[in-house]
């Protein structure tokens, strides 16, 4: 995904901000395959092909096992 080498990256989680992107590496390549929207409190919105949109947790399993980094958009 072209964006995710276009943002500013984040070293840290913690400074994660509103509106924030949040990248997942959820195919086998490595390679960026989700992206999210940071909200706050660790939650992030995003949409799925088979629940639609949706807020979840940074610490779910799920979504710690494919965290691939943040970035902020100036």
């Amino acid at each position: 995904m072209q964006l995710f080498n276009q943002v500013n990256r984040l070293g840290k989680r913690a400074d994660l901000k509103y509106g924030d992107l949040v990248f997942f590496a959820i195919n086998r390549k490595k390679r960026i395959s989700h992206v999210g929207v940071y909200l706050d409190n660790d939650r992030f919105v995003h949409a799925s092909s088979s629940s639609g949109v949706m807020i979840s947790d940074l610490r779910e399993p799920y979504w710690v096992r494919y965290y691939a980094g943040a970035g902020r958009i100036n």
